[in-house]
């Protein structure tokens, strides 16, 4: 179970149980300071997880572009019973005041995973290619970590062919995806696919890598929540990642996350 109070230290959320626990989170913001970014956290007990961290609350204030939107998906492996969940937010760009919209509210879901059977959990920080996120041609993520991962459902190496997840089972997959990159070039934006079988599925996509470089703005990240329907054994799943703007480096700054889970 879980224990939240609304009034009390309503910031904190303590696990009960111990366990692997699915965390997803969105958060408006709106603001009129320019070239303004907010990055958050996901923490428990202080420390912040694997890979949890959104970054894509950069707002230009220019044109009437005043609002953003932070989004996280991902897993929090192994936590122990009685752990404390926390979200926190740092500003990583001009000051000035960032608010959540009037009339709206952030929100938190959090599910702690009754079995890992079903799912494999893995984090990358590297392409095929290279460590450059912004490659001019597509290059698939390198699963290198496997947090939690069921050999019964697919099949998996961190060694050889490690940007490959096949699937040993006929179904629909629920897929999660979270990254977190930096750069010192302006204005790039990379794009993140998911692909099944070298085939891009339709609007299995990430495009909110854009990093302004200025203001102190040097972070962004992506967040996916995407099904699969109807994969076969031996189906293949991956991910890439393309220049789409500005040439340069993009590296990431936390490991890429991927989660899938056969329905």
């Amino acid at each position: 179970g879980y224990t939240h109070d609304n009034v009390t230290n309503s910031e904190n959320i303590t696990l009960t149980n111990a366990g692997d626990y699915l965390i997803h989170f969105q958060m408006p913001l709106y603001t009129i300071a320019g070239d303004n970014n907010i990055r958050a956290e996901v923490r428990i007990n202080g420390a912040v997880i694997d890979g949890g961290v959104a970054a894509q609350g950069y707002i230009e204030d220019s044109s009437g572009a005043q609002h953003a939107t932070l989004l996280f998906s991902g897993i929090a492996a192994g936590v122990g019973a009685g752990s404390v969940l926390t979200v926190t937010a740092t500003r990583e760009g001009n000051a000035g005041t960032v608010t959540v919209p009037a009339g709206t509210f952030g929100q938190i879901f959090v599910e702690r995973l009754a079995t890992t059977a079903n799912i494999a959990a893995l984090r990358g920080n590297q392409l095929v290619s290279g460590t450059n996120w912004n490659p001019a041609a597509a290059s698939s993520v390198q699963w290198s970590t496997q947090d939690l991962f069921d050999a019964a459902a697919y099949t998996h190496s961190t060694s050889s062919n490690s940007h490959q997840v096949t699937v040993d089972a006929r179904g629909d997959y629920l897929l999660l995806f979270n990254d977190h990159l930096t750069a010192a070039i302006t204005r790039p934006n990379s794009i993140v696919r998911v692909q099944v079988n070298g085939v891009t599925e339709t609007a299995a996509e990430v495009k909110s890598h854009m990093i302004r470089n200025t203001g102190g703005v040097t972070e962004s990240s992506g967040s996916l929540v995407f099904l699969i329907r109807d994969l076969r054994p031996g189906d293949i799943v991956s991910v890439t990642s393309v220049q789409e703007a500005a040439a340069g480096t993009i590296n990431d700054a936390s490991d890429g996350l991927l989660f899938l889970w056969k329905k």
